[in-house]
């Protein structure tokens, strides 16, 4: 009983820390896209998208050959450390190479859209995540297929 309990109440403080950690950030939605005609952004994706700074499901497929930037909704006004990809099978994490980290303004802005950033070459399940120091403030899930 006590292990049970042990275990409901250390998946209840995961909720809460994620929780807590959404409500704090400055980012309030994110997605990712196909760098397909860097500069162009898409329209009407944000208008009546939830609040949600982690995305935790895969949201598209990308070939092995294509490339992604993301769109976000900040609260504030933000610089961003590093923007990473992280393999989930792998458990490694590559940081992004690009110049591409603020500052942006609050409202919606597009890192990477004028020089989309290459997805990594290994099939698999990645997130895409931005910091801000040491901490991850926001992220996105995609899937690379062969």
């Amino acid at each position: 009983m006590q292990k049970i309990l042990t275990v409901l109440f250390s998946a209840f403080l995961i909720v809460i820390s994620t929780s807590a950690c959404e409500s704090t950030s400055p980012v309030t939605y994110i997605s990712d896209f196909r760098g397909m005609s860097p500069g162009i952004p898409p329209s009407g994706w944000v208008d009546n998208a939830p609040t949600a700074a982690f995305i935790k499901q895969p949201q598209r497929e990308y070939n092995r050959d294509e490339k992604i930037f993301i769109g976000i909704r900040l609260r504030q006004k933000v610089t961003f450390t590093k923007f990473t990809f992280v393999s989930r099978s792998q458990s490694t994490e590559t940081v992004i190479q690009t110049n591409d980290l603020g500052p942006f303004e609050s409202g919606i802005q597009f890192p990477g859209i004028n020089d989309p950033w290459r997805v990594p070459n290994t099939p698999g399940i990645y997130d895409l995540r931005l910091y801000i120091g040491e901490k991850v403030i926001a992220s996105v899930a995609f899937n690379v297929i062969d």
